[in-house]
């Protein structure tokens, strides 16, 4: 606890720098593929860029209700509120790899909740496929989400205590 309050700015500092970076990161990469890309490109085998608007939440569910942009962006800042939270009380506790881990999911939230209230909808592009088994489109800050959560779920199995 005492380790916590003296380096509790620099602390604050690297996780808000490494949001930034994360956010940047992924808003970079949706500019360049919006802007320069005319058309979709093999990468690898199994990795194409695609151009896709999910106006939908996860694999575009729910993406014909009425108002559900308005109830999305609602809902996400509602959740970042209480991931921050939740990464606060990981420093105090002394917890700097799960308090990672929720920078990862915090940022990914972030990133898409940025094309929300800018594009009406969120920008994705990496088209992962196995022969002609697509996985859905997703983008840098859904990949945050996802190795962040499954990190917390590793480190959480793994610790005695529980954050959630």
């Amino acid at each position: 606890m005492d380790n916590y309050k003296k380096n509790k700015k620099l602390l604050l500092f690297y996780h808000s720098l490494l949001m930034s970076v994360i956010i940047n990161l992924d808003q970079w990469s949706k500019f360049l593929i919006i802007e320069y890309s005319n058309k979709s490109f093999q990468i690898f085998l199994f990795l194409k860029i695609i151009k896709v608007w999910n106006r939908g939440i996860s694999f575009g569910i729910m993406h014909n209700i009425a108002y559900a942009n308005i109830i999305f962006i609602s809902l996400i800042m509602i959740i970042i509120c209480f991931l921050l939270k939740i990464t606060l009380d990981a420093l105090k506790n002394g917890s700097i790899k799960e308090s990672i881990c929720l920078n990862f999911i915090i940022a990914g939230a972030i990133g898409n909740l940025i094309d929300r209230i800018r594009y009406g909808a969120v920008f994705d592009f990496i088209d992962f496929h196995i022969f002609d088994y697509h996985w859905p489109a997703f983008n840098i800050a859904d990949s945050f989400i996802v190795i962040g959560s499954i990190l917390l779920m590793f480190f959480n199995i793994f610790k005695k205590k529980s954050l959630i």
